[in-house]
């Protein structure tokens, strides 16, 4: 199990892109992490593989999606908790 908890990242990251890629990732816990305006989402979700997600206390400013799902990555991968 991968759990990362209280990452950061500052101003100089690449905009229009992800903070944190998760590539046919399980059991993985992403908790109290934010991402800087101009990231494209916080968390990129790869391939249907991709299983059990948890997701708590993240911060992503206005009008950014915390997760973005690609290469048959779905929802259905990753619950959210307060």
């Amino acid at each position: 199990m991968l759990v990362t908890s209280g990452h950061r990242v500052r101003m100089g990251g690449v905009p229009g892109e992800v903070v944190i890629r998760l590539d046919k990732a399980e059991n993985v816990s992403i908790a109290s992490c934010s991402a800087p305006q101009g990231s494209r989402a916080l968390i990129e979700v790869h391939g249907s593989q991709s299983r059990d997600v948890i997701l708590a206390l993240n911060r992503v400013p206005k009008g950014m999606q915390e997760t973005a799902f690609v290469d048959g990555a779905d929802a259905s991968a990753v619950e959210k908790r307060a």
